[in-house]
Order: C-alpha cells, then sequence, then structure tokens
C-alpha cells in the first residue's frame, strides 16, 4: 500500500502555470492560466492542464520516458 499512497499523493499534485501554443505564423500565443498535473500510473501517465475557471482540459497528452526531453535553449 506504500507505493499506492506515493502514487496518490503525485498525482494530486498540481502546478499553476501558463500555457502557450506555437500558432501558424511559429510565434508562442497564450492558451490559458490553470493547472497542470500528471494523472494515471505507469505507462498510462499523461500531462493535463486545466484553465482555472471553467476546470476545461485544455491538454492532455502522454508523458513518454525521460531520455525523450531535453531541455530547450533560449
Amino acid at each position: 500500500r506504500q507505493s499506492m499512497d506515493v502514487e496518490d499523493a503525485r498525482q494530486k499534485q498540481k502546478y499553476r502555470g501558463k500555457l502557450y501554443i506555437l500558432n501558424d505564423a511559429a510565434a508562442w500565443q497564450e492558451a490559458g492560466t490553470g493547472h497542470a498535473s500528471v494523472v494515471g500510473t505507469g505507462q498510462q501517465r499523461r500531462l493535463q492542464f486545466r484553465d482555472e475557471e471553467s476546470g476545461e482540459v485544455l491538454h492532455d497528452r502522454p508523458v513518454f520516458a525521460q531520455d525523450v526531453y531535453q531541455l530547450q535553449g533560449e
């Protein structure tokens, strides 16, 4: 049950932020303010971003293995 408690706590964490999209002109455009969280477990984990006022899901994508991600330069 210990690992399930850790998993439950991780799923309840959410972080407030702004969501941006890359528009057709290759410029970043603000898409909303809300809360990001990881939902699901194991291979079923997903990154969700919900609008802070309506609760609407603005972004919902799978989370891949760590070696897929890299820090983007400014």
